[in-house]
């Protein structure tokens, strides 16, 4: 009942974009009555504030959006007079992705569950229109997350028969909850040591012992805040890294004792410790493959975790079961997917659910460690072997977060008055 809703407040009034692409920089849209901003390519030249009657009562429908040449781009929050019960969350997310897909005329192609760092689950769609002879075909792209009595939704639906163009990972990702909107900083290039056998070993904190033990490469961790992590813009973690063209395998044993001290740095989260594989497009678009460990009310719990972060937040999780101890991890690249296994001896591998990606060939790849407890440990990276293409080190630092848009300021904007 709240989808149907939802769905009619979302795709009323829509046409293809018909203006020219835009010149101007990026503009941060805030809505002070919806609680949201939202980073648009250009200025919105739609916004709307409604309510109205439906089948659970009275709700409110908040709509912002734009168009470029290229697509238009929508937010909107639904607020209903009730919460949304959680256990109903994501049989109201399928059902919604099916009604999505029946009112374009489409098929899902990708079907991503999400989480926002505060918990709230989501989906990440991407559908392609199957229209009749000789009509345009479209790319329609959402995002939405269910909050309390609310559902967020975002959409990016491209021109006739054109692709959505790659800044639309910039606008999904730009989505923040709340009247106070966070600037980050992003990742800062510094030069690497060149490690025989792995790559380039950095260390921005100058914190961690990186060094060689024979063929083992180790990471002496102290009790520190280490992570690269788009949600929370930090991106000290120790790495060691090699760029990489079209398909590869890269597998690696993670040795050591995990155990998180007592105390998290992050408020929001139970202490973590965690060290694997990690493929790098730029500090916005990356994913992670890690053995892990929490600390939660003084209990050691494992677990292997596989995530995606896209345009600056959090994408894919498909995290999964992993025994206490060492384990072996396994990248793998095929087209646009990537595949994740793990196996305790090397042999018996299990896979997990794939993540699909629209990057480039090139990538930069390798291994790191992360930390958010104040306890120190140590991993030992064994047994590496890599199948795939080097490539040379590129003159810039791979990060073309700014090939499709321009680096100026943003305007702030209110919506929704």
């Amino acid at each position: 009942m709240y989808v149907v809703v939802a769905l009619v407040a979302f795709t009323v009034g829509f046409q293809a974009p018909k203006t020219k692409a835009t010149t101007k920089p990026w503009v941060a849209v805030m809505s002070q009555e919806g609680k949201f901003s939202v980073e648009m390519p250009t200025q919105p030249t739609r916004s709307s504030s409604e309510t109205k009657n439906g089948a659970r009562g009275r709700y409110k429908a908040i709509v912002v959006a734009c168009e470029t040449k290229e697509a238009e781009y929508v937010a909107e929050k639904v607020i209903f007079a009730t919460p949304i019960p959680k256990n109903l969350a994501e049989t109201i997310l399928d059902y919604k992705r099916d009604l999505y897909a029946e009112e374009f005329r489409g098929k899902v192609v990708v079907d991503k569950k999400l989480k926002m760092d505060q918990g709230y689950p989501g989906r990440d769609l991407t559908i392609k229109s199957q229209a009749g002879f000789g009509e345009p075909v479209v790319t329609v792209r959402i995002r939405e997350y269910i909050a309390g009595q609310a559902i967020y939704a975002t959409l990016a639906v491209s021109a006739p028969n054109r692709e959505l163009p790659d800044e639309a990972s910039r606008f999904f990702g730009s989505l923040q909850l709340g009247t106070t909107r966070v600037e980050k900083k992003g990742y800062q290039e510094v030069a690497g040591k060149p490690i025989a056998g792995w790559g380039e070993a950095v260390d921005i904190d100058k914190a961690c012992n990186i060094h060689l033990d024979g063929k083992a490469l180790v990471f002496d961790m102290p009790g520190k805040h280490l992570e690269m992590n788009a949600d929370v813009d930090m991106f000290n973690a120790p790495h060691v890294f090699r760029h990489v063209e079209g398909d590869f395998s890269l597998q690696v044993k993670v040795a050591g004792e995990f155990k998180p001290g007592s105390k998290s740095f992050r408020s929001s989260a139970v202490p973590y410790q965690g060290a694997g594989i990690y493929l790098w497009r730029n500090a916005d678009n990356n994913v992670s493959l890690q053995r892990g460990a929490i600390m939660r009310n003084g209990k050691l719990g494992s677990f292997v975790l596989f995530e995606e972060r896209e345009g600056g937040s959090r994408g894919a999780m498909h995290n999964g079961a992993l025994k206490a101890g060492d384990a072996y991890l396994r990248l793998e690249r095929r087209g646009n997917k990537m595949s994740a296994f793990t196996s305790s001896d090397g042999k018996a591998w299990s896979p997990l659910k794939p993540i699909d990606t629209t990057w480039p060939a090139r990538l930069t790849i390798g291994v790191t460690a992360v930390n958010t407890s104040d306890g120190p440990y140590t991993v030992r990276f064994e047994e590496m072997t890599f199948e795939g293409k080097d490539a040379p080190k590129p003159k810039k630092p791979i990060d073309d977060r700014a090939a499709s848009v321009e680096a100026a300021p943003s305007a702030v904007r209110t919506a929704s008055r």
